[in-house]
This record gives structure tokens, sequence and C-alpha cells, in this order.
């Protein structure tokens, strides 16, 4: 009986994990194709996440996470309603859409328009500062 427990354990703890990492997957799938934050799908993962983990880490029974995988769709409703939950939910999603590589170039490259238009500002009033000099 007791192999019987610790096999069902172990089938809702692959379950959990396996939502929680499809659930982080389609989110990153989301920020791979737009730019607007979805709070409310941030915070079911990281609701989802923390779940797993915390009871990975914790050593409690895997059981528990069939009462926290549907709280953390209550997590979403509840983002909408908290500002400290907004937050977390809005700064885990900054870490997702960090894991996107080409979000790394697009946030480490230049714009150098402006730069170019302060330049050539500098170097006119330079000139004429040098032509109010001989005179």
């Amino acid at each position: 009986m007791a192999f019987v427990t610790t096999f069902v354990q172990w089938v809702v703890f692959a379950v959990a994990a396996s939502c929680a990492i499809c659930t982080t997957i389609a989110l990153r799938q989301h920020y791979k194709h737009s730019k607007q934050p979805e709070l409310p799908a941030n915070a079911i993962a990281l609701t989802q996440l923390t779940s797993v983990v915390a009871v990975a880490a914790a050593g409690y029974s895997p059981f528990h996470l069939l009462w926290l995988l549907p709280v953390s769709y209550f997590a979403g409703f509840f983002t909408l309603r908290s500002r400290v939950f907004c937050r977390l939910a809005w700064l885990y999603g900054y870490v997702v859409t960090y894991t996107i590589p080409s979000n790394w170039i697009s946030s480490m490259a230049v714009d150098r328009a402006p730069l170019a238009k302060l330049r050539r500002f500098l170097q006119g009033a330079a000139k004429v500062r040098d032509v109010h000099r001989y005179f």
C-alpha cells in the first residue's frame, strides 16, 4: 500500500511540475510575439512555479499541489485587485521576458539617431562660437 501511495505522490508531483513548466513556456511564447503584459497569466505561472518549488523544498506531500494549483487561477484574479501582488506578477513577467535572447539584443541596442542629432547640434554650436571669436 505504501508503494502505491508513493507512486501516486510522484505522479501528482510530475503532473503539477509539468503543468507549471508548460504554463511558463506558454507565457514565454506570448512574450516572444507580443509586447503587451499579461498580468493574470504572470500571476498564474508565478504561483504554480512557487507552489511546486515550495512543496519540493519543504518536503511536504505532493498532494498539497492538488489544491495549490487551482488556487493559482485565483491569484490571476487577485492580481487585478492588489497592487503588491500585481507588482510581483509584473516583475515575474520581466524575468520571463528576458529569458528570450532576442530581447537581450534589443535592450542593448542603442538608438544612434538622437546621438547624431546632438553631435550635429554641438558641432554647429562650436562653429558659431568660433565665428564670434573672430569678430
